[in-house]
């Protein structure tokens, strides 16, 4: 019989908006309200889909001149990028999530 594992709670998200998301988020509603409103419905659906990571055809791909980014395509006009960091216990185990929205993208 194996040992019970210790009950460990999921971990947290958090969703950081960077001022330059802002200003990227800004700028596209100042031009066009309804593609604004449009991108952020489907950014709401995106951060779903990455906080699950169930879905391995998500359009994700690495960003940046370091790859420690991520670029996520919003629509074939738009993407955005991020970057992940992890809160983690003593053990390891991850308490929080953090994802940082840096830009949004015309492409």
């Amino acid at each position: 019989m194996s040992s019970p594992k210790p009950n460990v709670p999921e971990p947290a998200v958090q969703i950081h908006l960077t001022p330059s998301f802002a200003a990227d988020f800004a700028d596209l509603r100042r031009e066009d309200a309804a593609a604004a409103a449009t991108i952020a419905n489907r950014l709401s659906v995106a951060l779903e889909e990455i906080q699950g990571n169930n879905n391995p055809n998500l359009p994700i791909s690495r960003y940046g001149r370091f790859g420690d980014s991520f670029s996520y395509e919003l629509s074939p006009q738009y993407l955005f990028t991020f970057k992940m960091a992890t809160d983690r216990d003593s053990e390891g185990h991850a308490l929080v999530y953090h994802y940082y929205l840096k830009n949004l993208l015309l492409r």
